[in-house]
């Protein structure tokens, strides 16, 4: 079993909520997590907000989040593991 199918929050894994508009090629991390429900909830929120359809994408509890228009917004949920530095070890 990966480390992406582990819905369980782990204190070293963080989920980031990521929004891109092409139009004006803003790209914004909107949203930090520590689960992949919570973060998937908000990419779908947002959409539901902004984009007639959004609601038709299903949230699965193990895959990460992502809609795309044909107008050039995104929203995605990406998976991250934090890593102390070797320095803060000594």
């Amino acid at each position: 079993m990966s480390d992406q199918a582990n819905p369980v929050p782990s204190p070293n894994r963080i989920f980031l909520v990521l929004w891109r508009d092409d139009q004006n090629g803003e790209f914004v991390i909107v949203g930090v997590y520590s689960s992949i429900e919570d973060a998937n909830i908000e990419a779908r929120r947002m959409g539901e907000d902004l984009v007639n359809g959004v609601t038709q994408v299903p949230i699965n509890e193990t895959e990460p989040l992502r809609w795309d228009t044909a107008e050039g917004l995104s929203c995605w949920v990406e998976q991250h593991e934090i890593r102390g530095s070797q320095s803060a070890a000594m």
